[in-house]
């Protein structure tokens, strides 16, 4: 897996586990919620919507970079639960997780050909 994958699934991985820790404990979370923000935007900020190998994956990359920060506030914002918020960054870590296997995927079709 290259580095590009692995920061997508570092983000994906990071996101999720965010995800859960809203809904599940969030009061006793928010150190650790804040720590995995902090992680998510520094590896965020190494990718580029070229670095990713198909046209699909550079538009989710650009449109997750645009939400991201809005996200972000709101969570570093709130003072309870978002049940809305969960589920919107389940929904990305699944989708970013996905892309970052197709992206390895893409890397090892485009070698055989």
């Amino acid at each position: 897996m290259n580095t590009t994958s692995q920061k997508l699934l570092n983000i994906g991985m990071n996101i999720t586990r965010i995800s859960n820790w809203i809904t599940d404990d969030y009061s006793s979370k928010v150190a650790l919620i804040t720590i995995f923000l902090d992680k998510t935007t520094n590896e965020l900020q190494l990718l580029t919507p070229s670095m990713m190998p198909t046209k699909l994956s550079q538009e989710a990359l650009r449109d997750f970079k645009h939400e991201y920060p809005k996200i972000q506030h709101r969570i570093l914002t709130s003072t309870k639960p978002d049940s809305y918020l969960s589920e919107k960054l389940a929904t990305w870590g699944t989708i970013l997780t996905g892309k970052s296997y197709l992206f390895v995927n893409h890397s090892t079709l485009s070698h055989k050909q």
